[in-house]
């Protein structure tokens, strides 16, 4: 959660599509639209957790269709996978203990302008 709220606070007004393992998610603000807007089903079984995902194959859609209502929609990816996987082969339990290994940044930005 830390890089993600590492991004939100530079992209408050945007809507973020947090990407983890092959689903992009969604929290808190965020997932309440993913829920109204995208009908996204909620995930887990706390009520007080905000959070809603979809798989990757459904990311154009989604962020197509929250852009054509007027939202600013932006959505990270890992960006170092090389080093990470040259990292996986030699040494599989220190990305396995340390998750921070995976940094992860913006690299695509969308709205109704772009």
């Amino acid at each position: 959660m830390q890089q993600y709220w590492k991004f939100k606070e530079h992209n408050f007004d945007k809507v973020l599509f947090f990407k983890l393992g092959k689903f992009y998610e969604m929290f808190f603000d965020d997932a309440i639209i993913g829920n109204r807007v995208l009908d996204l089903n909620w995930m887990g079984n706390d009520p007080k957790k905000l959070h809603v995902g979809f798989p990757e194959k459904g990311l154009e859609e989604k962020a197509a269709k929250l852009v054509d209502i007027g939202f600013k929609v932006i959505i990270d990816y890992i960006l170092n996978i090389l080093r990470i996987a040259r990292n996986l082969i030699f040494n599989i339990n220190k990305i396995v203990s340390n998750h921070k290994f995976v940094n992860l940044g913006i690299c695509y930005r969308t709205n109704r302008d772009s």
